[in-house]
């Protein structure tokens, strides 16, 4: 589908339009360390749907400093997505709006929602969800001293979808 990018504050936005009428409009995004394209082929499949997406990328992604996202305070993130959220609305308030979410994205999108910081949510779409963690976190918080030794845990995911190549 056609797509264009729209800056809006310090996070980028990358529109998928609908083939044909669209019925929705959906806002997608990320986790933590994600590379936003990790959404790409998920915006692609909704927009072959007729549902419009905007991906958003969550500040302190998308560069090559693999420190920046753990620089960024999630209060930064709920803003970002907010700001998305707001901007489809603008953008299609015929539509009803649908939030996609991986990950940390995933927690985001909750608690926007729980806070009442995004309108009318027809759908949520959380994809391996960032929730209920608290005791894991514990657990990272301890290991964060690997980074002075720099040592990397092994991701999981394709390079491609990282945000930082060194990750």
């Amino acid at each position: 589908p056609a797509t264009e990018f729209r800056p809006l504050g310090d996070a980028a936005h990358r529109w998928f339009f609908a083939r044909g009428p669209a019925h929705a409009v959906a806002v997608a995004v990320h986790g933590v360390n994600g590379a936003p394209s990790m959404m790409d082929p998920t915006a692609e499949l909704l927009a072959s749907q007729g549902i419009h997406v905007l991906r958003l990328t969550l500040s302190g992604h998308g560069g090559v400093d693999p420190e920046l996202p753990f620089t960024v305070r999630a209060e930064q993130w709920v803003d970002d997505f907010a700001a998305a959220w707001d901007a489809a609305g603008v953008r299609y308030s015929d539509l009803p709006r649908v939030a996609v979410a991986h990950s940390m994205g995933g927690a985001v999108a909750v608690r926007c929602l729980s806070d009442g910081r995004i309108g009318r949510c027809s759908a949520l779409v959380l994809l391996a969800p960032a929730l209920g963690l608290a005791r894991r976190s514990k657990a990272a918080r301890a290991l964060r001293w690997l980074r002075r030794l720099r040592v990397a845990l092994p991701v999981p995911m394709p390079p491609e979808y990282r945000a930082h190549r060194s990750c």
